[in-house]
């Protein structure tokens, strides 16, 4: 019988690691997002190969337990949305490396929804209301404008040949 962490996440619902998932957690924190290693360090059996250790990193890194319990834990060392928050403003306030300083900026404004979206202005006019249907087509049809009026032509004639 496998061994079950159980815990409350910061969303206040119940969870459980299994050890596996709970060793590559710890060992994921420890190593500061170094997944490959946490999952060797965990024992999931890759033999080496990275590829295989990257896809069952991933894999884990999407499972809502483990997304809590890292959560939970980034959490009790402090990093939460304060800490980032402060650590934003530092960046903003310092002078010098003023890439650095606007980037922080940019974030800032992207975290705090300072960038109005991009809209789509349906009302928008585009001056194609005041063309006629003959302006229309030459838009539509450019440099083939004149081939598509003839074939036009050759069919209005066809149907009242056949209509007489």
């Amino acid at each position: 019988m496998s061994q079950l962490l159980k815990f409350r996440g910061l969303d206040y619902k119940n969870y459980e690691l299994n050890l596996k998932q709970k060793l590559f957690c710890d060992g994921y924190l420890k190593t500061k997002g170094d997944s490959i290693s946490a999952v060797e360090g965990a024992g999931y059996k890759v033999n080496g190969n990275r590829k295989l250790a990257s896809s069952i990193a991933s894999e884990n890194l999407t499972k809502p337990n483990i997304c809590a319990y890292l959560n939970l834990k980034l959490k009790e060392y402090g990093f939460d949305d304060g800490f980032v928050e402060k650590q934003l403003l530092f960046l903003i306030n310092q002078f010098s490396n003023l890439r650095v300083k606007l980037s922080a900026i940019d974030t800032y404004y992207k975290l705090k929804g300072k960038y109005a979206p991009n809209k789509l202005d349906i009302n928008r006019r585009d001056g194609l209301d005041d063309l006629s249907d003959e302006e229309l087509t030459k838009l539509a049809f450019g440099e083939d404008y004149e081939p598509f009026m003839k074939f036009k032509a050759q069919q209005k004639a066809e149907r009242e040949t056949k209509s007489t």
